[in-house]
């Protein structure tokens, strides 16, 4: 058996010491988690919408005091996308989603200090297959999406409304050219304790096309829409950031942000007055935004040269002129999600989380208007089959991050815990951890139903961690195996997820041709990342 592994060892040590006040901060795992897989995060971060896969449907959850999601409620089915959340400084909720047949939208209310009610009709007199947004307040919804009339294959923008009474009015149809895809409008709502709402949309093709800011009255009425200057991009799109956001405060006062001609920009909104364009502040960057009612907000990009990725953030505090674009070098991938609350913001990146290698992601965080964070490393097993979202609840940076996790049993068997969210919190260093050396063969021949990866693990003391590889050979995959140890020798079984079959069973890892592992450990107690290296695998 030693003669099937080249004994080409390499070691590494980490010690990890408890911090002083000086530390840098760190993202830490919040002990728990929730079964499902974030759909819809509330811009404030307090509501979650949750995927509990075919059978569970979609759940409402509220963010505690701790980050950790808590009051779970299961809402019904759905149609499986483009679920909103949205909550009010009240304690209001409310997620919207298209039907189980996809043929309207429906919507779960939490009213203040109550869980969520299950999901009832929005209206049901347009055919609509998208949400783009949700608000409430007051006892009132709007959502904005789009709706196709019957016989018709084409798409024209809509607000649909749910009173505090329970009754459903007919949609308010926005005016504008229908467009053929779901996404051509971006359709963006805000409302107030009135009842009153701020309407934002674009319209028009190439260089015709605009956002558009309308009120709508309590009454459903729409106000006269009001073009905001410049051409508006196309999207959204999985690459292209919303091109427009409303937030409105319970008082009716809000801000609209919106990208043209490669700046964005921000104005001042009533659910009254409408918007003020001479108000509006701008910088010369687009990106993934985050707005709050007071105008404050924080735009977020990234690029990449010679192998290193840079993110560029601009920002603004209530009242105040957009800062000077600032860069921060290093970060780990294109931005994946921005969050604003209460005037601190969070940045996640992360790049192709599902593709065959172990990429690592990273976190920004700052004041709106005030100077990045240092790069916030994210443990490997934080993007181990990635679905990352970021929220600021109360002005405390947080990532939700998708896991599905292979636990290998003290038996050695492998079961699977199914997909859960976890939450990582921006701490201000981390809890001090036992020295731990890793040691692994930079070569090993596997033999057919030998699915074995031998990693020497040698604690001081009782030790938590998590191996996580990915595959490199045939369809690719990836394995997650969780242990608790102490001192001594382990040896960590390779169960292989086939892509082909949807994560849905593990499966034999085949090799048939020289291939290559990537190997991460992470420290389960304080989420960091300890050890890395690439394995090469023989038949």
């Amino acid at each position: 058996m030693r003669s099937s592994i080249r004994r080409v060892l390499a070691v590494a040590s980490v010690l990890v010491l408890v911090p002083s006040a000086a530390h840098a901060a760190k993202p830490v795992p919040v002990s728990g988690g929730v079964a499902g897989e974030v759909e819809a995060v509330s811009p404030d971060g307090t509501v979650l919408a949750l995927d509990a896969g075919r059978k569970g449907g979609l759940k409402g959850a509220v963010v505690d005091g701790s980050g950790r999601p808590s009051v779970t409620t299961a809402l019904g089915g759905w149609g499986g996308s483009s679920a909103v959340a949205a909550s009010s400084p009240a304690g209001a909720a409310a997620v919207a989603a298209p039907s189980d047949g996809n043929d309207h939208l429906v919507v779960g209310l939490r009213a203040p200090g109550s869980p969520f009610a299950p999901f009832a009709d929005l209206a049901t007199t347009a055919a609509s297959n998208t949400a783009s947004s949700v608000a409430v307040a007051g006892g009132v919804v709007l959502a904005g999406g789009t709706a196709s009339r019957s016989g018709s294959t084409t798409q024209e923008p809509v607000v649909l409304r749910r009173l505090a009474d329970g009754t459903a009015p007919a949609p308010v149809v926005l005016p504008g050219p229908p467009g053929q895809g779901i996404d051509a409008f971006d359709v963006q709502v805000g409302v107030d304790d009135a009842g009153r709402g701020v309407v934002a949309w674009t319209t028009g093709a190439k260089a015709a096309r605009r956002v558009q800011v309308a009120t709508i009255a309590a009454d459903g009425t729409l106000g006269t829409p009001v073009a905001l200057p410049g051409v508006a991009p196309a999207g959204p799109y999985a690459d292209q950031p919303s091109a427009v956001l409303v937030r409105v405060a319970p008082d009716g006062t809000g801000a609209v942000a919106w990208r043209s001609d490669g700046r964005t920009r921000v104005a001042p909104v009533s659910t009254t007055a409408g918007v003020d364009v001479s108000g509006a502040a701008s910088v010369p960057m687009v990106g993934a935004t985050a707005l709050q009612p007071d105008g404050a907000a924080v735009v977020v990009s990234a690029k990449r040269s010679k192998g290193t990725v840079t993110a560029r953030v601009a920002g603004r505090a209530a009242g105040k002129s957009f800062s000077a674009v600032r860069t921060k070098r290093g970060v780990r991938g294109g931005v994946v999600g921005v969050a604003l609350a209460r005037g601190r913001w969070v940045a996640a990146f992360a790049t192709d989380p599902l593709g065959r290698d172990l990429h690592p992601s990273s976190l920004l965080t700052g004041d709106a208007g005030g100077v990045p964070s240092p790069v916030l490393g994210l443990p490997t097993a934080s993007i181990s089959q990635l679905s990352l979202r970021v929220a600021a609840p109360g002005g405390r940076p947080l990532a939700f991050a998708r896991a599905r996790r292979e636990i290998e049993d003290r038996d050695g068997g492998v079961r699977q815990t199914g997909v859960r969210t976890e939450t990582l919190r921006v701490a201000a260093g981390t809890p001090k951890r036992a020295r731990a050396s890793f040691s692994m063969a930079s070569s090993q021949r596997i033999g057919r139903g030998k699915q074995t990866l031998r990693l020497r693990l040698t604690c001081r003391s009782a030790c938590a961690y998590r191996v996580l590889g990915t595959v490199r050979v045939g369809t690719g995959g990836r394995f997650d195996v969780a242990r608790t140890a102490s001192r001594g020798t382990h040896t960590v079984r390779v169960p292989y997820q086939g892509e082909s079959s949807g994560h849905e069973a593990s499966k034999p890892l085949r090799v048939t041709k020289r291939s290559r592992i990537a190997i991460a450990v992470d420290d389960a107690a304080g989420g960091e990342t300890i050890w890395r290296r690439t394995v090469t695998v023989r038949p």
